[in-house]
């Protein structure tokens, strides 16, 4: 499978909520590199009350 790196866009922006969302989704698809660091991936992952899936690469 390929992978594919993956911006978030805006910090402030839903990027981030969709891809916590459709994370599952992606991995069918391709192996998603996400472009966001780790301290912003879990605060916003708190915020949205939303669990971070173990095998997110960043």
């Amino acid at each position: 499978m390929k992978k594919i790196a993956i911006s978030v866009g805006d910090i402030n922006g839903v990027g981030i909520e969709i891809i916590l969302k459709s994370h599952q989704e992606i991995s069918q698809l391709c192996e998603p590199i996400y472009c966001i660091n780790q301290t912003m991936l879990d605060k916003a992952a708190t915020l949205l009350k939303k669990e971070l899936p173990q095998d997110i690469e960043l």
